[in-house]
């Protein structure tokens, strides 16, 4: 069935192809001696290559005739380094370098070629764009053309690959590297899929906490919220009071889904959610589920959500908060402005994990850890010499994580000078053993477009307790909403 299913992407590849490729793609190429970074539009140019044309145009041994490298070719080039096998690897990627991860890898690919392979090229194509990112990934499966190194979510098209014997055991690597114990426990359970396998590699160690201005907070005689009880009351006092107590980028579907799945999360980690897309339950039958959906129909009908947040970006949710007009927010640290990690350096600003379910009596660390769209790599192009960078970056990835100032999915010692926001959450994370589980990932395409519309209408109000759920309500059903987000396949009415 699984064959089936990628095999009939085929005939969608022919078409979709060439619309794609371009739309709002770049590749770049490096190695060899080229300009590092040089950017193109179109096929990508070897790195090999370049460092033909920089020497006088001359083809390199292992190039056709422009000096297009021949991918996975094992063959050396001449010179001091006939011993070192010629490998160009293909590398498919959302990053873009205004993220610090994308510098992250091009630190190791560059320190790799620089000190154990210098006849190690590569090409990075990326599609910053996340539904036309993974709609090439997809024709890049269907036509047989998976690249060297990709990212992909943790979801069903990665098990799907997974289960078809296209993707490293990530798992099985890192035990032979003597690597695996040393990762954080949540990066990798956030990757495992639901049989507990590993085929997934952490881009890095992300963690979303709820921000807020210690003065604010002081000026009401608020104490940090332990629970949602504590954390309503909040914004209750600050709302009489006048103030703005949550900024929210209420055009972010994944935003709001994260409100209604934070009680959910905090009781059993994804116990509802994989019990509930597999048809085991029903969305009413589970109290932290509907208490994560009263959570968020409460927040938005006593509007504590900033003026003007339904149509706000996530940037600008962030920068609303950090200027001042809101006293909350919930954000991942690798948003966090300049401007806040100053703040909190001179004691304005702190942060607190999820609060718990009020009748919650565990003592989990509810800190939303995940690794960010995680890393897959192709089985068929796992070479030996794609396996010895694999692990130079695996042994290096710390290093260059914090030196772009991104938390390391390895529990190791932090380096450099880094800022003391920094220091103090990674003294929380250490601790973090329960991955995030990103509702978006779980569900398949379609219901991932409607559950985050409803998310979206529940965040404004427009619609009611019931109207989410499908629950009863006097002797007919109200299904507008819930069979949106819920189809028939997954839900059955009693």
């Amino acid at each position: 069935m699984r064959r089936r299913r990628l095999v009939s992407l085929g005939m969608a590849a022919v078409m979709l192809m060439g619309a794609i490729s371009g739309c709002g793609a770049k590749t770049q190429t490096n190695g060899g001696g080229a300009q590092a970074g040089s950017e193109q539009s179109g096929a990508a140019q070897s790195g090999a290559g370049q460092a033909g044309a920089a020497q006088g145009g001359a083809a390199q041994p292992g190039t056709d005739q422009a000096g297009s490298a021949q991918p996975g070719s094992q063959q050396s080039v001449s010179g001091g380094n006939e011993e070192k096998p010629k490998r160009h690897v293909k590398i498919y990627t959302q990053l873009t370098e205004a993220n610090a991860s994308y510098w992250v890898w091009d630190d190791a690919l560059k320190a790799y070629q620089a000190e154990m392979n210098p006849n190690f090229t590569w090409e990075v194509e990326t599609i910053p764009d996340h539904d036309q990112y993974l709609n090439k990934l997809k024709l890049y499966i269907a036509g047989g053309e998976l690249p060297d190194l990709f990212q992909i979510p943790n979801g069903t098209l990665s098990a799907e690959l997974a289960g078809d014997g296209k993707m490293v055991n990530v798992e099985e690597e890192l035990k032979r590297m003597n690597m695996y114990d040393k990762f954080n426990a949540g990066c990798l359970d956030f990757l495992k899929f639901d049989d507990g396998s590993l085929y997934l590699y952490p881009d890095g160690r992300y963690c979303e906490l709820f921000w807020y201005w210690k003065d604010t907070f002081d000026k009401y005689n608020l104490e940090v919220p332990a629970t949602w009880d504590d954390f309503l009351n909040c914004c209750k006092v600050l709302k009489e009071n006048g103030e703005t107590p949550i900024s929210l980028a209420g055009s972010q579907s994944w935003l709001n889904l994260r409100f209604i799945s934070f009680i959910p999360w905090v009781s059993g980690g994804g116990e509802f959610i994989n019990r509930f897309k597999k048809g085991e339950i029903k969305y009413e039958e589970d109290q932290s589920a509907v208490d994560g959906v009263n959570l968020m129909y409460e927040l938005a009908s006593n509007k504590y959500f900033i003026k003007g947040f339904e149509n706000l970006a996530f940037a600008d949710c962030v920068n609303a908060f950090a200027s001042k007009q809101a006293a909350i927010v919930y954000t991942g640290f690798n948003n966090v402005t300049d401007s806040m990690k100053e703040a909190y350096a001179n004691g304005e600003i702190g942060y607190f994990q999820v609060p718990y379910p009020n009748s919650y009596t565990g003592n989990t660390v509810s800190i939303p850890v995940h690794t960010g769209k995680a890393w897959g790599i192709s089985q068929g192009a796992y070479d030996p010499e794609l396996q010895r960078f694999f692990e130079y970056f695996v042994n290096h990835h710390t290093e260059y994580a914090y030196a772009h100032q991104l938390f390391s999915p390895l529990d190791e010692e932090m380096t450099g000078d880094l800022p003391v926001v920094m220091q103090d959450i990674y003294k929380d994370l250490v601790g973090v053993e329960q991955g995030w589980i990103s509702w978006d990932d779980k569900f398949d395409p379609a219901t991932i477009v409607t559950s985050g519309e409803l998310a979206i209408e529940l965040s404004q109000a427009l619609i009611k307790l019931w109207e989410c759920m499908g629950l009863r309500t006097g002797g007919g059903l109200l299904l507008r909403s819930r069979s949106r987000l819920f189809p028939p396949c997954l839900f059955t009415f009693s």
